[in-house]
């Protein structure tokens, strides 16, 4: 067998099932997109590399409708609530990943939120008082909300007359002392805010189907101009003094749902339930004079369902962007002033990924794979969403040297199967609320998850004595932990076991040693807790994503069982699990970005992490310093890495010492890189902001360093199971649009 040939073992067995995203939200300085699905999930993502680094779990019957952003400046910090169909207006906590604080709507259902822009608060005592938000209600009214600087959640301040019709969008004028609020009887009204007079009402239909008719997206231009967009697909602008209309079009089949508009107020992108994304900008009228009107340039339709939500995404001094998502479960972005020219980019391939985590079982090495024709022990596979926790056996390949020495087995062949895979163990957590992290034992006989509320333990065990397997599936026993343990491990972040512990990560950077026999924590650090200042932007403020990164993302326990790692975005602490002391904090360079994966050598000797923009660092543990590979080529990164596609999501060493190869993975292709040898250097050149470049058929050749594969299937986990075998673990969009609503229909030619 040619030496690193291995057997990919693909697997499509995983229930990944992503839900819609329903609201979009923005950071006024551009560094974070808030998302939220249907689920209760909310996502944030930060812009620079489209990393989404933070993720607040759902929960049963959870109803989000909408999001908005509000700047405290008591600590100069950024705040984010949402509105649902329970009525419920609740603050989000970024720490604990739940919600902080929920206050009634006090008028039903909320269907729109809309805090004054920053640009209306005045400086000194005013902004003191609180930043005002617009809430619109089920029953008609649309209510004003403060954000007091320093005290959590929203508090009730005033409500603007009540209308017999839902109150379903809203926004603000520049100004910031008129509102501009949509309804369901078809009509858009204008209120004072100061003295809640109605200043202008217009009626946005005509004729017959007016008492159907729904206005669900407002916005207001920089010139005081208002658009709408309604359930009969048109997108109207209207005049600010007179409320007269000065344009319309009828561009969209189906109703209108969400509008954004550049910074600048010159373009106007509307979407909705036809999946179609529509751009009207301003032009010169083709007369020549100097009078501008407005015009329908672009649809496109890179949505396959109804787009749910808009967002611009503005960071200073670079181009705007325009994010999309919907029902398709995808978030896309495009350039806002080279719409026309350019594609949206798919920010990630794989969107609302389960928890994944391969056991890998110990097994011969892999000369003695090759001479026995014997593959090791089956891994195991854990796979968490949800309230659904399930073990898999992974199936048992014929050795690839078998069918080589047989002849005419060729790369991509089919490895023959001694057995299929098999799920042993289904958990089903209690409660409404979803899993945060899950972690499963090497040797299996220990399962945990973790949400918001509690941690849960199970302990796995042969119904008859000795090992369970697929023929013996196990007997599974929840482990009571005390009052003051459940307290102390609640809400944990991540999970890993070590030989004789469950490691547990606090969403405040706590990390916490669990004796499994005595149920008792043994050991606790601090040392991750410590946060580097925020980074400030152009402008001088810290950066809203700074502000929000976690203390530790991720548990990581090496094989030898010595070392644990405490993974963050910006920083790593190892700790000595044979002396329970802190050992070191790994250096990481300023401009490497977030890291987002992580792995041990199979020795421990070496940790080595890849970043958000596909940088590779590999650092020597013991010494806490940076490895040879880094040394050599941290000033040229491999030209290959740099052009992979997506953001990686995991890193995976051979288990065979003897061979220092990883896999990098992300949810659209991997990239096999060996690090004994020299990679093929690129002009030292860093991987750009949003760049989506698919990798260069030269970089598939066979036998080159940093060989980037592209998957035909979103990769939800790929990683080594033996030093001949790895794990792909994908499942392919047809699958998963079965489980989605079905978009409106729309004839296509020659059908």
């Amino acid at each position: 067998m040619r030496p690193g040939l291995v057997a990919l073992h693909r697997i499509s067995l995983v229930d990944w099932q992503p839900t819609p995203v329903v609201a979009l939200a923005a950071t006024p300085d551009g560094t974070v997109l808030a998302a939220a699905r249907e689920s209760g999930e909310v996502e944030l993502w930060e812009t620079r590399s489209w990393h989404c680094f933070l993720r607040f779990p759902g929960q049963d019957g959870a109803s989000l409708t909408c999001l908005a952003w509000a700047h405290d400046t008591l600590d100069d910090s950024w705040r984010l609530f949402s509105g649902g169909l329970n009525g419920q207006l609740l603050e989000w906590d970024f720490h604990s990943r739940a919600p902080q604080h929920a206050c009634d709507s006090f008028g039903g259902a909320v269907w729109g939120l809309a805090p004054q822009p920053l640009k209306a608060i005045p400086s000194g005592g005013e902004a003191d008082a609180g930043v005002p938000i617009a809430v619109a209600s089920d029953d008609g009214a649309v209510r004003l909300f403060k954000m007091q600087p320093g005290t959590p959640g929203l508090q009730y301040s005033r409500t603007m007359p009540c209308i017999e019709a839902r109150a379903l969008c809203a926004a603000w004028h520049p100004s910031g002392s008129v509102l501009l609020a949509g309804y369901a009887d078809g009509c858009l009204r204008a209120w004072h805010v100061p003295t809640s007079r109605e200043l202008l009402r217009i009626t946005a239909g005509a004729g017959a189907g007016q008492e159907d008719l729904c206005i669900w997206a407002v916005h207001v231009l920089p010139d005081g101009t208002m658009v709408s967009g309604d359930s009969q697909g048109r997108v109207q602008l209207w005049d600010a003094n007179f409320g007269t209309l000065i344009q319309g079009f009828q561009q969209h089949k189906a109703d209108v749902l969400s509008i954004a508009t550049s910074p600048a107020g010159d373009r106007i992108f509307a979407s909705g339930i036809d999946s179609q994304l529509a751009l009207f900008a301003r032009v010169t009228g083709s007369s020549g004079s100097s009078e501008q009107q407005w015009a329908h340039l672009e649809s496109k339709r890179p949505h396959t369902h109804d787009v749910r939500a808009l967002a611009v995404v503005h960071v200073a001094g670079e181009e705007p962007l325009l994010a999309s998502a919907g029902n398709d479960t995808q978030i896309l972005v495009s350039c806002v002033l080279r719409f026309q020219q350019e594609h949206p980019i798919r920010v990630c391939q794989a969107p609302q990924r389960p928890v994944l985590q391969l056991a890998r079982v110990a097994g011969p090495a892999s000369a003695a794979d090759e001479a026995t024709g014997l593959m090791p022990p089956s891994s195991l596979l854990l796979s968490g969403q949800r309230q659904q926790l399930d073990i898999w056996q992974l199936g048992q390949a014929v050795h690839p040297s078998i069918q080589a020495k047989e002849g005419g087995w060729v790369e991509g062949s089919a490895v023959r199967l001694n057995h299929t895979p098999m799920r042993l163990a289904s958990i089903t957590t209690k409660g409404p609320w979803h899993m945060s992290c899950a972690a499963v034992s090497t040797d299996g006989r220990w399962a945990a998850c973790s949400n918001t509320q509690s941690l849960q333990l199970y302990h796995l065990h042969s119904a008859s004595s000795g090992e369970y397997d697929g023929t013996h599936p196990p007997a599974i026993k929840r482990m009571r932990l005390s009052i003051e343990v459940s307290q102390q491990l609640a809400s944990a972040t991540s999970l890993a076991f070590t030989p004789q512990h469950l490691a547990s990560a606090a969403h405040d950077g706590t990390v916490a040693l669990l004796d499994l026999e005595s149920l008792e924590v043994v050991r606790s650090w601090t040392e991750a807790r410590q946060l580097s200042g925020a980074q400030a932007g152009p402008t001088g403020r810290q950066e809203a994503s700074c502000q929000m990164l976690p203390a530790v993302e991720r548990l990581l326990v090496a094989e030898c069982g010595r070392w644990l790692a405490a993974v963050g975005p910006k920083r790593i602490h190892i700790f000595d699990l044979s002396s329970q002391q802190h050992h070191a904090q790994l250096p990481l360079a300023q401009d490497a970005g977030l890291v987002t994966a992580a792995a041990f050598s199979p020795s421990g000797n070496q940790l080595a992490a890849v970043t958000s923009i596909c940088q590779l660092v590999v650092w020597d543990v013991a010494p806490a310093s940076f490895g040879r590979w880094t040394q050599q080529n941290m000033g040229h990164p491999p030209e290959a890495l740099l052009s992979l596609p997506g953001v990686p999501s995991h890193i995976s060493f051979n288990p065979d010492p003897k061979i220092e190869t990883v896999m990098i993975q992300t949810p659209a292709a991997m990239c096999s890189a060996d690090l004994s040898k020299p990679p093929m250097h690129g002009a030292g050149r860093k991987r750009t902001r949003r760049s989506a470049v698919k990798p260069l058929d030269s970089h598939a050749a066979a036998g080159r360093n940093f060989r980037v594969l592209k998957l035909d299937h979103p990769c939800l986990l790929l990683a080594f199971t033996s030093p001949s075998s790895a794990l792909l673990v994908e499942q392919s969009w047809t699958e998963i649009w079965k489980s989605l609503p079905n978009p409106v229909y729309r004839h296509r030619y020659g059908t």
